[in-house]
């Protein structure tokens, strides 16, 4: 499909790719830096941004870096609402912060939360309900789903969810898109770790990122005053 000589799955990758991003996080009564009754470390001292992982822990070239306050929840409408988690971002009662790094069809979001909403009993629940997942960004619809796949290589237990899907015009899908979502809960917080690819197939070396972001987010995490 042609737009005024642009190809509309081109014309649309720059909104999906700045829009259509995403993260899952939680909520904790544990107060801030307070130990926990069982012994271990309460939730990390000082700002979110100084847990963040920088710039040099992403990949090398020319993709942009930005840290952020509150992550983007300019995506999609999502139907069911309980599938969003696994499209948008969810607001959570806590601190949160984001690193953002965007480069091409690539998109990665690295979210640190003080305190965890949903258990991962809980995300695999909604998971099974979102086999089926309907999007409008705008009048741009599109279909996907989303399913759990196994995480091995991480630090700490630690949960996966896929969604696949498209959004497109006049009921064609023509911007695929994969998210990859890893979350893990060292010491109380959320991290979340999401990778988006658009238009291109995704790829061996988008699971290896994820993972490995995830891993150095952790460690931060629990080695923060």
């Amino acid at each position: 499909m042609m737009d005024g000589g642009y190809p509309v799955a081109r014309k649309l990758s720059i909104g999906v790719i700045s829009a259509v991003l995403i993260f899952a996080s939680a909520c904790t009564s544990v107060v801030e830096g307070e130990p926990r009754s069982d012994g271990s470390a309460g939730l990390p001292k000082g700002s979110l941004e100084t847990l963040l992982l920088p710039r040099e822990d992403f990949p090398d070239g020319s993709g942009s870096y930005e840290v952020v306050e509150r992550p983007g929840d300019d995506g999609p409408r999502v139907k069911p609402v309980e599938c969003n988690i696994f499209v948008n971002h969810d607001t959570v009662p806590f601190q949160q912060a984001a690193a953002q790094y965007e480069d091409g069809a690539l998109r990665v979001d690295v979210v640190v939360g003080k305190g965890i909403a949903d258990s991962f009993q809980t995300i695999e629940e909604k998971a099974g309900r979102c086999g089926s997942v309907k999007l409008d960004l705008d009048g741009i619809e599109g279909t996907g789903s989303v399913k759990m796949e196994k995480v091995t290589g991480a630090s700490v237990d630690a949960m996966e969810t896929v969604f696949t899907g498209g959004l497109g015009m006049d009921g064609e899908q023509t911007v695929e898109i994969t998210i990859k979502t890893l979350t893990a809960h060292p010491r109380g917080t959320t991290v979340t770790v999401k990778v988006l690819h658009a238009m291109e197939p995704w790829t061996s070396d988008n699971d290896k990122l994820a993972l490995s972001l995830l891993n150095k987010q952790i460690d931060r995490v629990q080695k923060a005053p």
